[in-house]
């Protein structure tokens, strides 16, 4: 019985660690968004387009792991 509580435990885990991770990915997927439309504004300033080029990393980094995450649960 011990190991099935410490079983749910870790799921439990990995869950909440799974949404927190969405949500990250969601905020970021947005502020890409928000500074793309800004950046066609503004008419593309070197700043915003590191600053870009970062968050698109991040999300992209994130959307691997939330994938990898979801493709773990499926089997």
């Amino acid at each position: 019985m011990d190991s099935m509580k410490e079983l749910e435990r870790q799921v439990e885990k990995l869950l909440g660690e799974l949404t927190e991770l969405r949500r990250k990915n969601r905020n970021l997927a947005a502020r890409v968004k928000k500074l793309e439309t800004g950046q066609k504004s503004a008419g593309g300033s070197a700043g915003l387009e590191r600053e870009r080029a970062e968050i698109k990393r991040r999300v992209e980094r994130l959307a691997d792991r939330l994938q990898a995450l979801v493709g773990e649960d499926e089997e």
